[in-house]
């Protein structure tokens, strides 16, 4: 899994492999998925509305405990595609979503 670091960067890479946006500005007019919880659930939507790569729509799993950690999962049937660990809910979930694409998302849906 990769541990990039909440910020900017993740913010445009999501921007990019997960809601699958042309990008023809900075890092800073992203939304921060990666910091923000109602950014972030936009990425949750995204990918519950995206079928991966066995045609299955994801599911979204989180367990998190304040003050401790927060582990976001994207899963397809009973296959685990995508699982983040950090310690706040966005970055998790950023995680998890960057995870599942590197694992083979459908990218049959050209990008807006």
């Amino acid at each position: 899994m990769r541990q990039l670091p909440a910020g900017r960067e993740l913010d445009g890479i999501i921007a990019e492999k997960v809601m699958r946006w042309q990008r023809y500005t900075t890092f800073d007019s992203d939304p921060r998925f990666s910091s923000d919880i109602a950014p972030a659930f936009l990425v949750v939507e995204k990918m519950g509305a995206t079928p991966g790569p066995n045609g299955d729509h994801y599911t979204f799993l989180l367990d998190y405990v304040p003050g401790h950690s927060a582990i976001a999962i994207f899963a397809q049937g009973e296959d685990w595609e995508g699982r983040g660990e950090a310690a706040t809910v966005p970055h998790a979930i950023c995680l998890a979503a960057l995870e599942a694409v590197e694992k083979g998302l459908d990218y049959s849906e050209p990008p807006r």
